[in-house]
């Protein structure tokens, strides 16, 4: 380290203030005036009362530079430095240095000056007047009274003592101006990277919304073109059935891209949280072949899964979010793959760390597809990039599921990287420290039971009309009878004065006007009467995010469906419910 960086990281460090900087390079100017002028006072035989002076000053400096180092108190060091020395020590240096005829004159200059520098506001007008006073003081003082001023030994010392003064104000002058100029760089330098750095989010936020937008469209266009030609064609079955198939199809991947987004946003605000459970890899991982095992078979696909190395198929993960990471990766790997294909999924775990209890866990996803162009490789992970790929223009995506995949296995711990060649096909690999399960058991989930939820008396609370009703005839084609409130508060008032069994079970919407789902349900669960504070209340909600769900059970309501609602997920969660002691179950069946 050369003296410059040395300089630098003491006195100039990057999170100090302006003032602070400066008061260092006062600081230090001090300090070797100080040094300088004792020495020279020895040389040239000054009086011993010239030489103790420039000795306190230099201690003084010192003091004042270790007050604002160590406790960091540089307002309070800059004016004890400036009160010692110029009110105190320079105007007796001036009346032992023969006054007008040595260098005090400058070194007065010097210490106006940088009252200006070191201080601000009501502080630096005060201190500044009050500095002003002594020199002005002093100065006529020494003209009026010669008589007490003491004169230099000598001519040569005369001129020596202005030298130095001069040599030393001097530098200190330039010493600022070259700091002042330096850290005007550095502002314009930090400006411009700034500005750069903007333009850039601006740019990328424009990409970002203009490929939202057209990953909007192309579903909504679906929707409302399939919507039209469903309106014209009431009276063909078949055509119909075909519009509202497609129509599913579309809006499917609506929610996907929603969900998407949301969840990218998540990830990049820190929001999103690992939710560790105890699991299988195994079990994970047929659980994904599963979901892709019709559009497989349609491809001809021949899918192979290799275990041979899997030591501790018992794990404890985030099981959501690495179901997500191999179900984007797979699902790519299908699509992109050539009629009667292959795709190799290898699982192995090439160290056991049994001391903390952790498994190095790889997989291999591994297709013969129609590979990826060097280029697209360097950009694969960013948000809405996708290849177009010639033949593969029936290939739908929102490009998300790779970043989405990458962000969540960096919060795992682990990597994911990728190689691929034109033509021969794709390897993903994913490497993930995974937590051995140290229970004996395994929770068992819920099992799928026949739906019996015919003859309940179900009371909707929904502000949105549309959704009410939809949810209205979900619940009467499954045998329910329904009714319904438009906010909290109508709610409350229906449950309170309904008496007891006469609602089964509430499903309440979240964000409602007037009063909130959160509210409505803390009011129910207050009522004195335990046969209704004990309605089971399930939330109806479109905020789908873990701590969505904490707020909704920490208010007390048993379970938490996601919007949109599907009949099925809505039969099977209500069927957990009232055929099951087992409370919360039922919040999982939204996935």
């Amino acid at each position: 380290m050369n003296l410059v960086t040395l300089f630098k990281k003491l006195i100039l460090k990057d999170n100090y203030s302006i003032l602070r900087k400066i008061f260092n390079l006062l600081s230090l100017v001090v300090l070797s005036i100080g040094l300088i002028t004792t020495i020279t006072d020895l040389l040239l035989g000054f009086s011993l009362q010239a030489i103790l002076f420039s000795g306190v000053i230099f201690i003084v400096a010192s003091l004042c530079f270790l007050i604002s180092a160590k406790f960091n108190k540089t307002s309070l060091a800059s004016m004890i430095l400036i009160f010692f020395v110029h009110d105190f020590c320079f105007p007796i240096l001036y009346f032992n240095s023969d006054g007008m005829n040595s260098g005090m004159p400058l070194w007065m200059a010097l210490g106006l000056v940088s009252t200006l520098l070191l201080l601000r506001g009501k502080a630096c007008v005060i201190v500044f007047i009050i500095n002003l006073i002594v020199t002005v003081t002093t100065i006529f003082a020494g003209y009026l009274h010669p008589e007490y001023l003491t004169p230099m030994p000598d001519q040569f010392s005369a001129i020596v003592d202005m030298l130095v003064a001069l040599f030393s104000v001097t530098m200190a002058v330039g010493l600022f101006y070259k700091f002042s100029a330096h850290n005007y760089e550095e502002q314009q330098k930090r400006i411009i990277s700034t500005m750069r750095k903007v333009d850039e989010a601006n740019l990328i936020k424009s990409e970002f919304l203009s490929n939202v937008s057209h990953d909007i469209r192309t579903p909504m266009n679906a929707i409302i073109g399939y919507s039209e030609i469903a309106r014209q064609n009431c009276d063909n079955r078949k055509k119909l059935m075909d519009c509202f198939e497609k129509i599913n199809i579309a809006s499917n991947h609506l929610l996907e891209l929603i969900d998407g987004v949301l969840e990218m946003s998540r990830i990049e605000m820190g929001a999103t949280q690992l939710l560790e459970t105890e699991c299988s890899i195994q079990q994970i991982i047929n659980d994904v072949a599963d979901v892709l095992e019709n559009k497989m078979i349609e491809k001809h696909i021949d899918f192979q899964l290799d275990y041979s190395e899997v030591w501790e198929d018992k794990i404890i993960c985030d099981k959501v979010k690495l179901t997500q990471v191999l179900q984007n990766v797979l699902l790519n790997a299908v699509q992109y793959s050539n009629e009667g294909g292959k795709i190799l999924l290898s699982v192995k775990q090439p160290e056991i760390d049994d001391e903390h209890g952790i498994a190095k866990t790889e997989i291999r996803i591994k297709d013969e597809g129609c590979g990826i162009s060097k280029d697209f490789i360097e950009r694969i992970f960013e948000p809405f990039e996708r290849e177009r790929v010639a033949g593969k223009t029936e290939i739908s995506g929102i490009g998300l599921g790779l970043s989405i995949s990458r962000k969540l296995i960096q919060m795992m711990n682990g990597k994911i990287e990728l190689t691929s060649e034109e033509g021969k096909g794709t390897e993903v690999f994913i490497s993930i420290p995974l937590m051995l399960q140290t229970l004996t058991e395994i929770a068992e989930e819920v099992p799928d039971e026949e739906i019996r939820i015919s003859g309940k008396r179900i009371l909707v609370a929904e502000d949105n009309g549309l959704n009410r009703e939809i949810v209205k005839d979900m619940l009467e084609a499954a045998g329910c009878i329904v009714e319904e409130a438009k906010d909290g508060s109508f709610a409350v008032d229906m449950v309170n004065l309904a008496g007891d069994g006469y609602y089964d079970l509430i499903l309440m919407d979240i964000q409602m006007p007037i009063m909130d789902g959160y509210e409505a349900t803390r009011i129910i669960r207050s009522f004195p009467n335990e046969s209704l504070s004990k309605i089971p209340i399930v939330a109806l909600s479109a905020n789908a995010f873990p701590d969505d769900k904490k707020k909704a059970f920490d208010c007390g309501m048993d379970a938490f469906i996601s919007k949109p609602v599907s009949s099925d997920k809505l039969a099977r969660v209500l069927n957990i419910i009232f055929n099951s002691d087992i409370k919360k179950t039922a919040s999982d069946e939204m996935n």
